[in-house]
C-alpha cells in the first residue's frame, strides 16, 4: 500500500478519502467538477494477482455504472477510466448523502423527509435486484439524495441537507431521471466496487446478504429512527420494479428474497452469538 500523501492521479485533485481499497480524490475534469477513484497496490500480495485484480475490479466498476442506466438508476457518469493504474474518473454528482439527509431530517424532527428518503432508498435497491444485480455495500453512505439541477454543491462538500431538500418540489414537476411527479427525493447510487451480477442459482443469496449489509447499516448509523429502515424495506416490496421484471427477478422472486433475508439474519445472529 501507498502512503497518504501520494501524488494526486491528475493535477488539480485534492485527497477526499482513503480506505483499504483505495482513495477518493476530488476536482475538475474537463471543467466538471469529478471524483477520482484510485486503487492502489497491496505490497502483500503477489505482483501479478495484484495487477490482475485490480484490473477486473476496475472494469468491473465501470461497467456497474453504465448498466445503471440501462435499469433507471441514477449513478455517476464516467470520464476516464485507466485500468492499468487502476483509476475511475466520474461525475460529482450535487447533493448529500442519504445519511446525512436523514441524520438531519431526524434531528430536525421531519418524520415526513426521513419516510420519503428511506422509501426512495427502497425502490432504487427494488429497482437494482429487479434487474439482476446485487450492489455489495448498501449503506447510505453510498446513496446520494441529489440536488435540483443546477442548484446545489457536489457530494462531499458539505452543502447540508437543506441544499438537497431545497428546490426539490419545482424539480419534481420535471421527474427526472430518479425522481418523480410526486416530489419524491431524487436518489443515486454509488461506489459499485463490490457490485456483480448474481448467477441465477446464487440470487437469493446474493440479495438477501445485499438487504442484510443494508440492514446493518441502518441499524448502526440510524439507530435512532428505526422507523427508517421499515420505510425502505415497505418501499423494495412494493416497488413497480418487480411487476415489470420476468423470469428470476420476478415479484415471486422477491419474495424468496424476502423469505431469504430471515435466514441470513439467522446466520448473523449465530455468529454474533458463538463467533
Amino acid at each position: 500500500m501507498t502512503t497518504p500523501d501520494a501524488a494526486p492521479p491528475l493535477p488539480g485533485f485534492s485527497l477526499g478519502a482513503q480506505g483499504a481499497e483505495g482513495r477518493i480524490w476530488y476536482g475538475e475534469y474537463l471543467g466538471r467538477p469529478a471524483v477520482a477513484k484510485e486503487r492502489f497496490s497491496k505490497a502483500y500480495r503477489h505482483r501479478k494477482l495484484d495487477e490482475m485484480l485490480t484490473k477486473q475490479r476496475t472494469v468491473a466498476e465501470a461497467r456497474a455504472f453504465h448498466r445503471m442506466g440501462d435499469i433507471g438508476v441514477r449513478a455517476p457518469k464516467v470520464y476516464l477510466t485507466d485500468v492499468a493504474s487502476g483509476l475511475v474518473v466520474m461525475e460529482r454528482l450535487p447533493g448529500v448523502t442519504a445519511r446525512q439527509a436523514i441524520i438531519e431530517a431526524h434531528a430536525a424532527g421531519d418524520a415526513a423527509r426521513v419516510e420519503a428518503v428511506a422509501r426512495a432508498i427502497g425502490d432504487m435497491v427494488a429497482r437494482v435486484h429487479a434487474a439482476g444485480f446485487v450492489h455489495g455495500d448498501l449503506t447510505t453512505s453510498n446513496m446520494i439524495v441529489l440536488a435540483p439541477e443546477g442548484g446545489g454543491e457536489a457530494a462531499g462538500g458539505g452543502s447540508g441537507a437543506a441544499a438537497a431538500a431545497a428546490g426539490e418540489a419545482a424539480a419534481a414537476a420535471e421527474a427526472p431521471p430518479g425522481g418523480s411527479a410526486s416530489g419524491a427525493p431524487r436518489l443515486a447510487l454509488i461506489d459499485f466496487g463490490l457490485s456483480q451480477r448474481a448467477k441465477a442459482s446464487q440470487l437469493l443469496e446474493e440479495r438477501g446478504v445485499d438487504l442484510y449489509v443494508m440492514e446493518r447499516a441502518f441499524t448502526s448509523t440510524h439507530a435512532t429512527c428505526p422507523e427508517a429502515f421499515d420505510a425502505t424495506m415497505e418501499a423494495y416490496a412494493g416497488s413497480g420494479a418487480w411487476s415489470a421484471a420476468k423470469g428470476p427477478a420476478s415479484a415471486q422472486s422477491r419474495d424468496g428474497t424476502l423469505s431469504h433475508l430471515q435466514r441470513v439474519r439467522a446466520r448473523g445472529r449465530k455468529r454474533m452469538a458463538f463467533g
